[in-house]
């Protein structure tokens, strides 16, 4: 897995209590049995040099069998105060064994959340993958 550099997507809130909200997101990792442990760890170093104060995941985390990639998990699950929801390959491989490795993530799929910033309640939804309901999520 290579790393790339981060980019910063600045966005204007109307909201000024809200202005300076940091969100980390990670999409589409794909993590598979190729995947090393050392990349994964350098993506969470990487993650934690960042300021934020949420991080979303928004989908496809996984690329194969939970079983196969068990120490890439936990050290991902290393990042803070994070939020996901699952995409076709997460539900694909077993959305129930990710939830239980990543037992430090709130996972969003069809549901949802509230978070405080600055004294202002922000309400974090999940939108599950059109094909969810193939895996018997509603």
């Amino acid at each position: 897995m290579k790393l790339p550099n981060p980019q910063i997507v600045k966005l204007r809130i109307s909201n000024k209590a809200l202005q300076g909200l940091k969100i980390l997101h990670l999409s589409d990792l794909h993590i598979n049995k190729k995947t090393s442990l050392h990349s994964i760890e350098n993506l969470v170093r990487l993650c934690h040099t960042l300021p934020y104060d949420i991080a979303v995941l928004t989908g496809d985390i996984i690329d194969c069998k939970t079983e196969n990639i068990m120490p890439q998990l936990l050290a991902l699950n290393q990042l803070k105060r994070t939020f996901y929801i699952s995409g076709n390959h997460d539900l694909f491989y077993g959305i129930e064994k990710l939830n239980a490795i990543l037992s430090h993530f709130t996972f969003l799929d069809n549901q949802h959340t509230f978070i405080e910033y600055r004294h202002q309640k922000i309400a974090l939804v999940g939108i599950s993958d059109r094909f969810s309901s193939f895996f018997g999520i509603k």
